[in-house]
C-alpha cells in the first residue's frame, strides 16, 4: 500500500493522533508531504479504517467496564460511611447523565421504529 518507509511512519504518527504539523516534524518530512499522502484515497481510507478499529476497541472496553462503574457509583451513593461530598458527587453524576441517557434511548427507539417501517416498505 505504501511506497516508502516514511509513509508507514506518517501513518503511525497520524493514527496516534498527531496533527499534520506534528507528524511532519516527527517523521522529518514537510507538511506538504503529509498532506499529499492524506490526499491519496487508499491511504486516507486505510487511516480511517484503522481509526475506526481503535475507536471500536476503546468503546468495547468502556462498555465492558460500564456496569462496574455504575455499580461503584451506586455503592458510593448507598454507603452511609462515605463522606457527604462523595455521596453527593455520585448522585450528581447520575443526575447529570440522566437527560442525555434518556434522549439517546428515545433516539434509538425512534430509529428502530423507522427501520421497521422501512423494512415493511421494502417488502
Amino acid at each position: 500500500m505504501y511506497k516508502k518507509v516514511q509513509d508507514y511512519a506518517i501513518f503511525d504518527a497520524l493514527i496516534s493522533g498527531s496533527t499534520v504539523k506534528q507528524t511532519a516534524a516527527v517523521v522529518g518530512v514537510s507538511e506538504k508531504t503529509v498532506r499529499r499522502l492524506l490526499s491519496n484515497p487508499v491511504f486516507a481510507d486505510e487511516l480511517m479504517k484503522a481509526r475506526q478499529d481503535i475507536s471500536r476497541s476503546v468503546l468495547q472496553r468502556i462498555v465492558a467496564t460500564g456496569d462496574k462503574a455504575i455499580s461503584t457509583i451506586i455503592s458510593i451513593m448507598d454507603n452511609e460511611k462515605a463522606s457527604s461530598h462523595a455521596r453527593v458527587q455520585a448522585a450528581k453524576i447520575v443526575i447529570d447523565n440522566l437527560p442525555e441517557a434518556l434522549e439517546k434511548t428515545e433516539i434509538l427507539d425512534s430509529m428502530k421504529k423507522i427501520e421497521e417501517r422501512l423494512k415493511l416498505y421494502e417488502q
